[in-house]
């Protein structure tokens, strides 16, 4: 209580005074009536101290028997008697509670036996030859009450209850109980900021500050007799200018690392006694570290929590860190590779942190390497993920597997690399491998490459089938050491020895069924991957391939699979059964549409903002969704006061999911907490919105910047509106200062998109990149503005790059320009080919925090190192293919713009730069290059594919036209007017080509009965020509035959001749 009482003497402000007087409050009235607050030692003995001054005012009172009184020592050596039973009797180790919660803490009871006794004072005054030294302790192991406090419970039969005091609320609660033990005799103790405390009746009033007690008081007759006094500390000791000053002795955050700074600590004033320094540590300044400690030393103040927090808060832990963040190295990338080393924590940090810098702190050629390959610790890191105390170790392996002494790839890399595939695939299966990384690693490149580094038929029957690879590690993710052996049964389960299709992948093609929707819902399944799609399929379909009523009722209600897989994605293993719960909830015994989805049709609410919301709840689908449906109707189905009012206040949903996407199984709480933000009881704008709307702000740019903030959506919204608006609703110096540079808030929210969460800092990095304090404009913008660079370019390039906004700006303007501003060859070159930056930026959209990698990589494919073209543009150049063209079908290819480019060439050019079969047939039928660019605009990634996919569709294998394109020519339909209508089709354009014929033609090519209303003539005028058709359905794309048949169904019900719907129909087109 004291320190807290210091805090409010030296609170800052009035609103800190009042909080931490109401947990004075709160905890006071949380005492048991006649109990004061009382003091123990610290060091890791607190909680030992704690009980055994509770044990002794029960012996006094006569409520428990003992001829000797209770200490630290006695009753550590206590645990360790129970442990040594509870080892030697094979009836009681098996199953035994202490075993398991031991393991829990990741620890091992033969370990643990020989630890327990020795206490802090015995560590720190420790002989050259004695057991401590043998054993290597360095810290007394710290007295928890669901381990020792159960052990000491049982032999005394007794009572603990811990109270215990948090400064920040944690699920509604400041002050907590727990309890553990039987009987009528209790101990009480408090727990406040990890120090233990006595709560005893025989003191007159609280201690309120740290006194000296004799050591043979606290621990017994048996420590070294060179010491005759300690310390005891309170909570109520003073913390001086609300830093959150610890006691030395107690559990804190605030601890020093014993090993590094003892004798700094230490200021011995007489032989006896000895004055302990404080040390002061602003827990607020150390979140960060303490998530960290979390990560690797496990649960928040345990021993080993403890331990290792010291290390990194102080002395040779606390340069680390600051070398780690001054060479921006992400502590989360550190914390999976060392996550649950538990007691091995600061062994396991320092081996890995002394294999990655030297001692000045320079990164060594370990992480160098990396950086210069461009490969991504994180992917590393997740390969690597809890390899514990093993780390350097694993790490270095799998280094050493990659590249050799000098620091070049080594065949692994190189085969990887020359075939395209993405290290990120290769991590998502091995995550989480540890220790076994190096020799998965290598079982997965050997089952899918020879030794000469040719494809396996494993890889090529995928390629060959268009299976991307990252469907399969999104399935096979987390599959660890077994991840070879299980992508060999996943693909046995797929492809016969001869690499056939079996029955499970012919009959997901025939039906249309995409794998990526498929690999959505059993992502993370892991080695358990075949057993989950058997399981998914056989809901799916029958035994002879034919859809089940599963999915016959979700086509005949049109739901999109697309909407189900984001829903349940990451179900994994529990795919089959989240699907059919979620189906259930939807839909009764006989495939009829329950209240849910009939409420949500009725209100025109599509499926689409639900999924986003509800992104990869998983196995908890049907329960999630539940939950939002329930917030936003009631019982009737009636709409609840959150949707009447965003209907009256114009605010799409989607805006609101945009934000809102992932938040998974806490969807509801986090719209609740969002709208509650937008308005008041009410249903009244609250200034939040108030504002954005007096200031012209778009929300949805604001909910592009924080999408994908999820369940914490309330929060970065209410933090980055606080980083824009001052308390009064009055723009502050950011956004004062991008309209007085002209800098249009849209370009913005193009860089910064999905930054979630991450936002407000997001923003304001990018902020600080672009203008000094003054807010005038620093050189980036300078640079851009005065060479006639558009933002809207780069924002193009970054799109979606979110939290690490300001890093790929820079990465990419340091592509563009040299330090002067100077224009470098990248740039120089285009500019002299005359190749417009839109073009490229039309490719690259999407890129995100590769952006600078997707750009090089695509100069590189297109010119050689004196900025000379090279075979892929001369050729394009020598046919008068133009690059807009490209860029239409390539458009959005993002980080993989130079693999889409070279897929694309290679289908249409051979190696001698000739056009192939498919360029020749498509242009024989009359079809230019500029209507198929048309047709697959936006194909991105799967450009190749898409082209191909339609190919073979209208062609066959000698280059003879299907029946698709001789149904077409005998109805005089040309492939022009169709490209008009299927225009932006994409990826999807085979699909919305095939849709649309079928809804013109039957199997024989005669015309159905849709197409004969617009096209056959009456009173010998002809209703509609398919010229008028393609002019009214243009750009129509993927979604062609829907349009049709809604334009069809409109018409259907005028009364007058369809030649006048036409002229006035002409007339609107015009």
């Amino acid at each position: 209580m004291a320190c807290i009482i210091s805090r409010i003497k030296n609170a800052s402000d009035e609103e800190e005074k009042k909080k931490l007087n109401q947990l004075l409050e709160t905890l006071r009235k949380k005492l048991p009536e006649g109990f004061k607050i009382g003091a123990a030692i610290g060091e890791g003995d607190c909680f030992f101290d704690s009980i055994a001054q509770g044990l002794n005012e029960l012996k006094d009172k006569g409520l428990i028997a003992g001829s000797k009184g209770f200490s630290v020592k006695s009753l550590r050596e206590n645990c360790k008697q129970y442990a040594q039973q509870v080892n030697q009797s094979k009836k009681l180790k098996k199953g035994s509670w202490l075993g398991s919660a031991l393991k829990g803490e990741g620890e091992k009871l033969c370990e643990y036996i020989p630890r327990i006794e020795f206490t802090a004072e015995d560590i720190e005054n420790t002989s050259s030859d004695s057991e401590i030294k043998i054993l290597k302790l360095e810290n007394a192991i710290w007295g928890r009450p669901e381990v020792e406090g159960k052990m000491i419970c049982e032999k005394y039969g007794v009572k603990v209850r811990t109270i215990e005091l948090r400064d920040k609320e944690i699920d509604g609660l400041h002050v907590t109980k727990g309890k553990v033990g039987t009987g009528n005799n209790i101990i009480y103790i408090v727990n406040y900021r990890n120090h233990f405390v006595p709560l005893l009746s025989n003191i007159e009033k609280d201690i309120k500050r740290s006194i000296k007690v004799s050591r043979e008081e606290a621990y017994g007759n048996v420590v070294a007799n060179n010491i005759s006094q300690s310390y005891i500390s309170t909570p109520l000791q003073d913390i001086e200018n609300s830093s959150h000053e610890q006691n030395d002795h107690s559990r804190s955050t605030g601890k020093e690392d014993r090993k590094t700074s003892r004798k700094r600590r230490r200021s011995v004033t007489d032989k006896d006694d000895i004055v302990l320094k404080r040390s002061r540590v602003d827990v607020h300044n150390i979140n960060e570290e303490i998530r960290f400690a979390k990560s690797v030393a496990g649960k928040e103040g345990t021993p080993r929590f403890n331990q290792f927090l010291d290390f990194l808060i102080a002395g040779e832990g606390k340069e680390c860190l600051e070398v780690l963040k001054g060479k921006g190295i992400n502590l989360s990338s550190m914390s999976s590779i060392l996550s649950g080393s538990g007691s091995d924590a600061t062994k396991a940090f320092k081996g890995l942190y002394d294999l990655w810098f030297d001692e000045q702190g320079n990164k060594t050629r370990y992480l160098k390497t990396l950086e210069k390959e461009r490969i991504n610790l994180a992917s590393v890191s997740s390969i690597l993920s809890k390899a514990r105390a093993n780390a350097a170790k694993t790490f270095k392996g799998l280094y050493d597997l990659w590249f050799d002494e000098q620091g070049n790839k080594t065949r692994y890399l190189k085969t990887l690399e020359k075939e395209r595939i993405n290290l990120a695939s290769v991590s998502s299966i091995l995550g989480r491998t540890g220790t076994s990384a190096a020799k998965a690693f290598k079982d997965l490149y050997d089952l899918w490459f020879d030794e000469q580094g040719n494809k396996t038929r494993y890889l090529k029957t995928l390629e060959k089938e268009g299976i991307g690879l990252a469907s399969v590690s999104n399935i096979l993710h987390g599959a660890r050491a077994n991840a070879a052996k299980t992508f060999k049964v996943l693909h046995d389960l797929w492809f016969d020895g001869q690499g056939n299709k079996t029955q499970y992948l012919k009959t997901l093609g025939k039906e249309e069924i995409n794998l990526t929707n498929l690999s959505g819902i059993l992502s993370k399944a892991g080695a358990k991957a075949p057993k989950a799609f058997k399981d998914l399929y056989n809901l799916w379909f029958d035994e002879e391939g034919n859809k089940t009523q599963y999915l016959k009722t979700l086509e005949k209600e049109e739901i999109n699979l697309t909407n189900v897989s984001s829903i349940l994605g990451g179900a994994g293993a529990n795919g089959a059964r989240a699907f059919k719960d979620l189906y259930d909830l939807w839909f009764d015994e006989k495939g009829k549409k329950k209240q849910y989805l009939k409420t949500l049709e009725e209100s025109g609410m599509g499926l689409t903002n639900v999924s986003s919301i509800l992104h990869r709840v998983g196995a908890n689908g049907a329960k999630a969704f539940k939950g939002l449906y329930d917030l936003w109707f009631d019982e009737q189905g009636n709409k609840t006061q959150y949707l009447r009012t965003l209907e009256k206040e114009g605010i799409s949903l989607a805006s609101i999911s945009s934000i809102l996407h992932g938040a998974g199984a806490n969807g509801a709480k986090a719209f609740k907490d969002l709208y509650d933000l937008w308005f008041d009881e009410e249903g009244n704008k609250t200034q939040y919105l108030e504002t954005l709307e007096k200031e012209e702000i778009n929300l949805t740019n604001v909910s592009s910047i924080l999408n994908g903030a999820g369940a914490n959506g309330a929060k970065a919204f209410k933090d980055l509106y606080d980083l824009w608006f001052d308390k009064q609703g009055n723009e502050t110096q950011y956004l004062k200062t991008l309209k007085k540079e002209k800098v249009n808030l849209a370009d913005v929210p193009g860089i910064l998109s999905k930054a979630g969460a991450k936002a407000p800092k997001a923003f304001k990095d990018l902020y600080d990149l672009w203008f000094d304090k003054q807010g005038n404009e620093t050189q980036y913008l300078k640079t851009l503005k005065k060479e006639k660079i558009n933002l809207t370019n780069m924002s193009s390039i970054l799109h979606g790059v979110g939290a690490n906004g300001a890093k790929a700006f820079k990465d990419l303007y340091d592509l563009w320009f040299d330090e002067e501003g100077n224009k470098t060859q990248y740039l120089k070159t285009l500019e002299k080919e005359e190749i417009n930056l839109t073009n490229v930026s039309s490719i690259l959209g999407g890129a995100g925090a590769n952006g600078a990698k997707a750009f090089k990589d695509l100069y590189d494919l297109w010119f050689n190192e004196k900025g000379n073209k090279t075979q892929y543009l001369k050729t394009l150049e020598k046919e008068g293919i133009d690059l807009s063209s490209i860029s239409s079908i390539l458009n959005g290819a993002g980080a993989n713009g130079a693999k889409a480019f070279k897929d694309s060439y290679d289908l249409w050019f051979d190696e001698e730069g000739n056009k192939t079969q498919y360029l020749r047939t498509i242009e024989k039928e009359g079809t230019s290059f500029a209507s198929m660019s048309s047709i697959l605009h936006g194909a991105g990634a799967n450009a190749a594919k898409a082209f191909k996919d339609l190919y073979d569709l209208w062609f066959d294998k000698e280059g003879n036209k299907t029946q698709y394109l001789k149904t077409l020519k005998k109805e005089e339909i040309n492939l022009p007017n169709m490209s008009s209508i299927l225009s932006g089709a994409g990826a999807n354009t085979k699909k919305a080509f095939k849709d649309l014929y079928d809804l013109w033609f039957d199997v024989q090519g005669n015309k159905k009965q849709y197409l004969k209303h617009f096209t056959e003539k009456k009173n010998k005028e002809r209703n509609f020509t398919i010229s008028n058709l393609s002019g009214i359905l243009s750009g129509a794309g993927a979604k062609a035959s829907s349009a049709f048949k809604e334009l069809h169904d409109a018409l259907s019900q005028v009364t007058y001749p369809l030649c006048y719907v036409d002229q006035d129909l002409a007339l609107l087109i015009d």
